[in-house]
């Protein structure tokens, strides 16, 4: 929690759409935006590699208070008539304090299974993780972020109250900064975008059925099917869960602008919000909070996910579904407009039954990576490419098996890697942004990533 629980409740109200009449608001986001980047660095190392945790067990010293109380309650339900109201008052009491530590058993132990949620770790089948923090959406709000972060890394006490077990947070020099009742956090839901997949899956399947199959079958475009089909997908995923901030949060589409979330797409056409990136860019140094080495990268995007929350939160739902709409029609007609017509079935040249890439059309796309520089790895994230041709299939694995440089499914560089015999073993790649990835891939994991069928938390 820290004592920079001011500034997310000062800035956790703000959107892009206030008006910035207070030069102080943009120090804020800076500030906040560097806060929250360090602790979701340290939410990430925290979650590394676990695969159990140990349940919080409550301050002995504060167990004590109650064992004395309970001592006197006792004493006075032997001593005192049943029917005089000092021992109808000690009965109450003593069911109150029982009936609190009755349950308190079954809280911390939810409170642990939603520890190993947040690490990322499968509770019907515990294995080795390497952290959740890919699979978090973007719409998680900076008090939780940092609230997880400090009870991952286990910066708190647990301490009994009368309302249950409870989370106390203090600084270095033990002034306590916050507390939270351990049932309320067990309460905060986690959303996962992977919760999502089933719609993730449907949404895919819309856009490559309407777009690069129709064109490659030769379906003649039909803009208002297209508009109805887009608006009763819309309708269906809108109602389930946290599919709505889960998908357009944190699920890149194609576009004629490249690949990019609903959400990058709304923020751009938002002027307050490019204006509100480009002062909180040229503020100044980033700010140091406990040493950490957060990188740039990661504290620009922290900013820009907070004001794209607040977009999120203060906007007119039926404008942002209407954009939504837009967008989604708006992969279809790239995807049907920069596809070939063809025969499907037929003989020649780029001709034949279609077949998903990579792990049943997901390919890692490293311009995504989430970068941990405490270790120096990164996890690539998977991007829906769907399906290709195959004499696009026989091009890309010509290309990578050439020895020489080429470009991927997302237009990235590949520079080959040659062993003493001039053998190609390995890859450096270059984004296309103009960023070198700072791990190199072996041919065996490209071959995988980019024509399949490998699974991809093997790459």
């Amino acid at each position: 929690m820290g004592a920079d629980q001011n500034l997310i409740n000062s800035v956790k109200r703000l959107g892009p759409s206030r008006l910035r009449d207070d030069s102080g608001w943009i120090s804020a986001l800076t500030a906040i935006g560097d806060y929250v980047a360090v602790k979701k660095q340290q939410f990430n190392e925290a979650t590394k590699n676990v695969n159990s945790v140990t349940q919080d067990i409550p301050d002995v010293g504060k167990l004590g208070d109650y064992k004395a109380e309970v001592d006197g309650l006792l004493k006075t339900m032997k001593n005192v008539p049943a029917f005089m109201p000092k021992y109808k008052k000690a009965v109450n009491r003593y069911n109150e304090i029982m009936s609190n530590f009755e349950g308190t058993k079954s809280i911390l132990s939810l409170a642990a299974k939603k520890k190993l949620k947040l690490a990322g770790v499968d509770q019907d089948s515990p294995k080795e993780t390497q952290g959740n923090i890919s699979d978090i959406s973007i719409y998680e709000s900076a008090e939780s972020i940092v609230l997880n972060s400090d009870i991952m890394q286990n910066r708190h006490t647990t301490e009994m109250t009368d309302d249950g077990p409870k989370y106390v947070f203090r600084d270095a020099n033990g002034v306590k900064t916050g507390e939270i009742l351990v049932k309320d956090w067990v309460d905060e839901k986690v959303d996962l975008v992977s919760d999502s997949q089933s719609n993730i899956d449907v949404l895919h399947t819309l856009i490559e059925t309407n777009g690069a199959n129709a064109k490659i079958n030769g379906v003649v475009y039909a803009e208002d099917d297209i508009k109805q089909k887009v608006t009763e997908y819309t309708e269906s995923m809108w109602r389930t869960g946290s599919d709505k901030t889960n998908i357009l949060f944190n699920t890149p589409l194609m576009t004629s602008n490249g690949s990019m979330t609903f959400m990058d797409y709304y923020a751009s056409q938002d002027k307050i919000y490019v204006e509100s990136m480009r002062d909180a860019d040229q503020s100044g140094e980033f700010l140091d909070y406990e040493g950490s080495d957060a990188n740039d990268e990661s504290r620009v995007l922290a900013r820009r996910n907070i004001l794209k929350k607040g977009m999120w939160d203060k906007g007119e739902e039926i404008i942002i579904k209407e954009k939504w709409n837009e967008f989604v029609k708006m992969s279809i007609d790239h995807m049907y407009n920069v596809s070939e017509t063809r025969v499907v079935g037929g003989k020649g040249k780029g001709k034949g039954k279609q077949r998903k890439v990579g792990a049943n059309g997901y390919v890692r796309n490293y311009a995504l990576s989430e970068d941990d520089s405490s270790t120096g790895e990164f996890d690539p994230r998977q991007e829906w490419v769907g399906t290709k041709t195959p004499d696009d299939i026989d091009k890309m694995a010509q290309s990578i098996n050439s020895g020489e440089m080429f470009r991927d499914w997302f237009n990235h560089l590949y520079i080959p890697i040659k062993d003493e015999n001039n053998k190609t073993v390995a890859f450096n790649i270059e984004l296309e942004s103009g960023t070198t990835i700072p791990n190199q891939i072996s041919i065996e994991k490209v071959r995988l990533n980019l024509i399949g069928s490998g699974k991809l938390d093997t790459l």
